[in-house]
C-alpha cells in the first residue's frame, strides 16, 4: 500500500511511469473523440426522478460516477474540469435529490426525504443502473468534498459494485475539520494582514457554529483566504453560473442550482458531524485514491492524511497538490486526470 509521501507522481515511478502517464494525458486531450458519447436523462432513484449525464469517447470505457458536494451543489459548474477525462472514462454527473435539475423538477415538497443515508442509497441504485445500462462490471466512484461522505457510504455498503474509490476535498469528520480549518483560516488571514477577515472570523468564533448560515459564512472566508498563487483563487461563482448559461442551461436551471444548494445544505449540514471516516471507514474493500490540495482550508488535509495513514484497503495512494486548496480538483484537472488514469486502465490497476 503506497502513500506518495513526497507528493510527486512522477518522482517515484521512474521514466517508464512518466512515459505511460504522458501518453495517457496526451491521448486524453486529443480533439475529435472528446464527446462522441453524450446522453442526458432522468432516472428513477429512491422513488423520484433524478437527472444524470453520461459523456465520453466510448461506452466501453470505465465508468466514473461523480458524487458532488455542497451539500446540494450540482457538479454542473465544474463539468469543464472533466472535459479532458472523456478520452479515458465515461463520466457520469448526477444531480442528487435536492440539487440542480433534480431540485428543479421536484422542488422542496417533492424531493422526499433528504438525508445522507437516502442519498447514498440513491447512489447505489444509480450505480446498479449504470452497470446494467453500460454493460460494465463495476463503477469507479469519485467523491467531491461533502460527496466524499456519500461515496464512502456507498462503497462500504456495496463494495462488490465498485472498482475503486477516489476522494478529493476529503471530509473525515466535520467537527474536527471545522475546528482545524477555522484555526488555519484565521492564521492565514493574520499572515496576510487581512483585517476584515480577521475581524469577521473572530466575530464568528470557533466552531461549533449555531446554524447552516454561520457555517456557510465561515466556509466563505476559507475560500477567500485561498492564496493568490493558487489558480483556485481565480474561481468565481458568478462566472461559473454565466458559463452555464453559455453552455445551454436556462436561467431557471441555473437558479435551481443555487436554490437547491441553499435548501439542501440546511437539511444536511447538521448531520455531517455524525460522520467520522476514522471510525466508519477504517477499512475499505476497494482501492482508495486521494487527491488533496496541500492548503485545503475547507476539508483539512491534515485530517485526510491522518485517516489515510491508518486506513486498511487492498490498495491506497495519496497525492498532495503543493500549494493547492479545496478547488485543486478543478484548478489542477489535468494533474488529477494523470493521477487517476495512471492507476485505472479499464479493469486493471497499474502496479508500481
Amino acid at each position: 500500500m503506497k502513500r506518495a509521501s513526497d507528493r510527486r507522481e512522477t518522482g517515484s515511478g521512474g521514466v517508464c511511469r512518466l512515459l505511460v502517464l504522458m501518453a495517457i494525458l496526451i491521448a486524453s486531450t486529443q480533439p475529435a473523440t472528446a464527446q462522441d458519447f453524450h446522453r442526458e436523462e432522468y432516472v428513477e432513484l429512491g422513488g423520484i426522478d433524478q437527472w444524470i449525464s453520461m459523456r465520453g469517447s466510448s461506452e466501453r470505457n470505465p465508468i466514473i460516477l461523480i458524487v458532488h458536494g455542497g451539500p446540494g451543489f450540482s457538479n454542473a459548474a465544474h463539468t469543464s474540469a472533466f472535459d479532458s477525462w472523456q478520452g479515458n472514462f465515461t463520466i457520469v454527473d448526477w444531480d442528487q435529490r435536492g440539487a440542480g435539475r433534480t431540485f428543479l423538477r421536484h422542488g422542496p415538497n417533492g424531493s422526499g426525504q433528504i438525508s445522507i443515508e437516502r442519498i447514498a442509497q440513491d447512489g447505489i441504485e444509480l450505480s446498479r443502473y449504470l452497470v446494467r445500462h453500460l454493460e460494465r462490471d463495476r463503477v469507479v466512484v469519485l467523491g467531491l468534498s461533502f460527496g466524499t461522505i456519500v461515496a464512502l457510504k456507498m462503497v462500504t455498503a456495496e463494495p462488490a459494485l465498485f472498482e475503486a474509490y477516489i476522494g478529493t476535498g476529503q471530509l473525515v469528520n466535520r467537527a474536527d475539520g471545522d475546528a482545524l480549518g477555522y484555526q488555519e483560516t484565521l492564521r492565514e488571514a493574520r499572515r496576510v494582514n487581512n483585517q476584515e477577515a480577521v475581524r469577521a472570523l473572530e466575530d464568528l468564533g470557533a466552531p461549533p457554529w449555531p446554524d447552516a448560515g454561520t457555517w456557510n459564512t465561515a466556509k466563505g472566508w476559507a475560500g477567500r483566504m485561498t492564496r493568490p498563487e493558487d489558480p483556485s483563487s481565480r474561481i468565481r461563482l458568478n462566472a461559473m453560473m454565466e458559463d452555464l448559461l453559455n453552455r445551454g442551461y436556462s436561467p431557471e436551471e441555473v437558479q435551481a442550482i443555487l436554490d437547491g444548494a441553499r435548501y439542501t445544505v440546511g437539511q444536511l449540514a447538521p448531520h455531517q458531524s455524525e460522520f467520522d471516516a476514522r471510525v466508519f471507514a477504517a477499512r475499505i474493500e476497494v482501492p482508495v485514491f486521494l487527491f488533496q490540495g496541500e492548503n485545503d482550508l475547507n476539508t483539512a488535509t491534515g485530517l485526510a492524511i491522518e485517516w489515510f495513514d491508518t486506513l486498511h484497503a487492498p490498495q491506497k495512494e495519496l497525492h498532495i497538490v503543493p500549494g493547492g486548496s479545496h478547488g485543486a480538483f478543478y484548478a489542477n484537472a489535468d494533474e488529477f486526470l494523470a493521477f487517476v488514469a495512471g492507476r485505472i486502465d479499464g479493469t486493471v490497476f497499474l502496479a508500481d
